[in-house]
């Protein structure tokens, strides 16, 4: 009875930069970007004992890439800026990630978390490109509406 499904959705913008300036290759991305999370969620105070408790949090996410900016190199190495070109040759527009969080809840819903996410898929798309996936270490303030305890 500790163990809780926890869906959630986030809206994030995320980005990367590099000095390295190659032909034919990404120098900047910036993304905005929804992510679907069916994580799970396991309490370490009895529910029934309706009090406030730390919990941890996993799971996965799909991400879908909604609006972006991109610098890329031209063939002679000069960098381009444009809207992110999404596609199978280019930059992904859809990712996956773990959730892997701590956190405090307390009897009125307020809920303070700290999580780290692990990109699981390469975004960059194009051939002989780099790698890149995301991760990243973010805290939160949140409060669950109509789920008091006491």
């Amino acid at each position: 009875n500790r163990l809780f499904f926890a869906p959630q959705v986030d809206v994030s913008y995320r980005g990367m930069l590099t000095d390295s300036l190659q032909k034919e290759q990404f120098s900047k991305i910036t993304e905005a970007n929804v992510r679907v999370m069916p994580l799970v969620q396991i309490e370490f105070t009895d529910p029934s004992k309706q009090a406030n408790t730390f919990f941890l949090e996993l799971g996965p996410s799909l991400g879908f890439g909604f609006w972006g900016k991109q610098t890329k190199q031209d063939v002679a190495g000069a960098p381009v800026n444009r809207s992110l070109k999404y596609g199978f040759a280019d930059y992904g527009a859809f990712d996956a990630n773990w959730h892997t969080a701590l956190g405090y809840e307390t009897t009125g819903g307020l809920r303070l978390k700290l999580e780290y996410v692990h990109g699981l898929t390469n975004m960059i798309n194009t051939e002989k490109g780099p790698t890149l996936k995301y991760r990243n270490i973010s805290a939160g303030i949140g409060y669950w509406f109509g789920k008091k305890k006491a």
